[in-house]
This record gives C-alpha cells, structure tokens and sequence, in this order.
C-alpha cells in the first residue's frame, strides 16, 4: 500500500491555488506520488514548487500546433504556467483526433472529461481516446 503523505498547512493554502476539481485533484495525487517517490512523508510549499518545477521543463517544451478561438485562449490562460503547455498539447491532440484544426471551448470540455474518467491527462498511452 502507499505510505500516508501528510501535507503542510501551508502546502494545503498552495494547492488551493491550483483551480479546484480535477485540476486540483489530479495536481494533489502526483506531487503525493512525487513525495513518495523521494521518500518524503510531510509535503511542503517548497517540495510543491520542486514538483512544479519538473512539470515546468515539460511544458516549456511544448509549442501551439493549432489554432485556438478567443474563447478556447481565455480559459487556457486560466491555467497555471508550469502546466499549461502541457495541457495545451493534449487538448490540441483532443481536437486533432475530432478532426480540427481550431481548439475551442468543445475540445477543452471534451479532454478535460476525458481525463477526468481516466485520472489522469497523458494520452501517449491511450492514442484515440478523443476519437468519437
């Protein structure tokens, strides 16, 4: 079984920066898997920010392939920087296996659910997951 994590008072307020619902959640379960994984049992601010860090330098990698509508951008920018690039690249995945060529708001709604079912947003694992 995995060892209990407990997090900080000062970890939690962070986390609760992270938009709430699957976001938050999804953010909540890798850095507890993260923690593990370094052998840490209490999570702090920093050990966030170190996990922050790593998502960062994957996300900074990511360039727009697509178009995006001024709706689709408005709620991209939402996103946190350190992930954003990331989450970018799987909903322009989203739209390119729906057949677009333009994000919208759809797309966003339609990948966000997607990862909701599966707990989680890497589709490298799953090609076709958007696919009707």
């Amino acid at each position: 079984a995995d060892s209990p994590v407990t997090w900080a008072k000062d970890a939690e307020q962070r986390l609760d920066r992270v938009p709430e619902g699957f976001m938050r959640d999804m953010t909540r379960q890798r850095v507890e898997i993260f923690a593990r994984n370094n052998g840490v049992d209490t999570i702090t601010p920093d050990l966030i920010e170190e996990k922050y860090g790593e998502w960062g330098k994957g996300s900074t990698k990511q360039n727009q392939q697509l178009e995006w509508n001024d709706a689709a951008m408005e709620r991209i920018s939402k996103i946190p920087d350190f992930i954003r690039g990331m989450v970018m690249l799987e909903i322009e995945r989203c739209a390119k296996e729906t057949g677009s060529d333009t994000v919208t708001g759809e797309h966003i709604d339609a990948a966000s659910g997607s990862w909701e079912k599966m707990g989680g947003f890497h589709s490298e694992s799953d090609s076709g997951q958007y696919k009707k």
